[in-house]
């Protein structure tokens, strides 16, 4: 059994998507979902879970590690948000 818990967008690497978050009863598991368009036909799935009794100390570094992702389309050239930051870069701006 399980229960959606938050549907939400989300953006990911400058590519938008959604995000579910189920508790799965009864191994009392929190699995973080988050599907995103890279833009060029594919979705990316991205699956997480851990005990509900650990989401507290989980989530932040669940958060922290998805925001250093990079994605790249399907030609190897930076999502949009990551050629935004290089054209700032560029620009003096970091």
């Amino acid at each position: 059994d399980a229960w959606l818990r938050r549907r939400a967008p989300v953006t990911l690497g400058g590519r938008p998507g959604v995000r579910l978050v189920l508790e799965l009863a009864p191994e009392a598991l929190v699995r973080d979902v988050r599907l995103v368009e890279l833009g060029d036909g594919r979705v990316l799935m991205i699956v997480v879970q851990c005990p509900v009794a650990a989401e507290r100390e989980w989530r932040p570094w669940l958060e922290a590690s998805l925001a250093t992702l990079a994605l790249d389309d399907a030609h190897g050239e930076p999502g949009r948000e990551e050629r935004a930051k290089r054209a700032q870069r560029e620009r003096g701006g970091e």
